[in-house]
């Protein structure tokens, strides 16, 4: 009778890299440890100063991944090939739900560098009552430095952009602004 591997067992490396940071289960508890090995059946963790054999069933989770640099070598509907600087192929699968998020794809000596960035919801338009508009005549005063300008561009939540009088460009906040009656001229 052949005995089939248990689904922990069967399942290898679950997507960790060398370089990785992981919480593990020890025989003395939880703790951290940095990869600098792995297998099929297990990783080499460096937990402090001594390096400790764990079975990925006892990887708990990632603290902190590496960066990996990777050129797209051909992509479908369902993943894409990548190919490493280490020149080893790996494939990504890419679930559906995943595919709405961004992909920057960038071109790289001919070849595409691809980074997962997840997509996230642009903040709320916070209502502002800005102190001061575009084209405002506005004295300003930064630590030492004090001077007299033109509000230029969108004034922002914190601040605006100050064309000073010799016609360098200062970013001022708005507690640092102070109005300047117009120029009778």
């Amino acid at each position: 009778m052949i005995e089939q591997k248990k689904p922990d067992e069967a399942a290898g490396n679950p997507g960790y890299e060398v370089g990785d940071e992981v919480y593990a289960q020890h025989r003395a508890g939880p703790c951290v440890g940095k990869i600098v090995a792995h297998g099929q059946h297990g990783a080499t963790l460096k937990i402090g100063d001594k390096h400790h054999a764990v079975h990925w069933k006892n990887v708990l989770g990632a603290k902190k991944r590496v960066t990996q640099h990777l050129n797209v070598v051909d992509e479908g509907e369902d993943g894409m090939i990548v190919e490493g600087a280490d020149k080893r192929r790996r494939f990504v699968a890419v679930p559906p739900e995943a595919r709405e998020d961004r992909m920057v794809v960038k071109a790289l000596g001919g070849h595409r560098l691809v980074t997962f960035a997840k997509a996230q919801q642009p903040p709320e338009d916070e209502s502002r009552d800005a102190p001061f508009k575009v084209g405002d005549r506005v004295s300003f005063e930064a630590g030492e430095f004090s001077g007299v300008g033109v509000v230029v561009g969108e004034p922002g939540r914190d601040g605006a952009y100050v064309r000073d009088d010799s016609g360098r460009l200062h970013q001022v906040r708005w507690a640092e602004m102070k109005g300047v009656e117009a120029d009778p001229s």
